[in-house]
């Protein structure tokens, strides 16, 4: 067997005993990323869509802060999974609050944005430490506390 078939035999076996390194480990770190991303994306997608439930019924307004309940959620759910689900729910929430800010930007004031800029990465940091610690438990019970009265009143998450 030449040395060229050797490695590729001991990678195969690494990846197949769940311990790659080098290429595939991260090969494994961008398939995650591209996964967690998903994830993000229905998450956002969810609160969207619980909005939407939410103003259509009580009007404008009555959507403020969902997003003190998804931030969390999200990064309470991630963290769950694996310690580099955990580091890319932050970054992910990074680049959420950077595209955010880049957008708000144009139509608010420079504090407001800022501020709600720093309570969303806030309740990200909480919502992975959350995950992390409890990782055998719900994150819909864990943050159960955040829901707005008006997701509560229409049994929402």
């Amino acid at each position: 067997m030449s040395e060229y078939e050797e490695n590729l035999r001991n990678s195969y076996i690494e990846v197949m005993n769940g311990k790659p390194r080098g290429f595939w480990n991260k090969l494994q770190a961008v398939g995650e990323m591209v996964a967690d991303g998903i994830i993000a994306k229905a998450h956002l997608q969810k609160m969207k869509t619980t909005n939407a439930k939410l103003i259509e019924k009580y009007g404008s307004g009555s959507a403020d802060g969902t997003d003190d309940y998804y931030h969390p959620l999200l990064q309470c759910q991630l963290a769950r999974i694996s310690d580099q689900s955990m580091r890319n729910g932050i970054m992910l929430g990074y680049g959420k609050e950077v595209y955010d800010y880049n957008k708000k930007i144009k139509t608010q004031p420079y504090e407001n944005v800022v501020a709600d800029e720093r309570k969303d990465l806030q309740n990200n940091l909480n919502g992975s430490k959350i995950g992390y610690i409890n990782r055998l438990k719900s994150c819909l019970e864990l943050l159960d506390d955040k829901r707005t009265q008006t997701m509560r009143d229409q049994y929402l998450r």
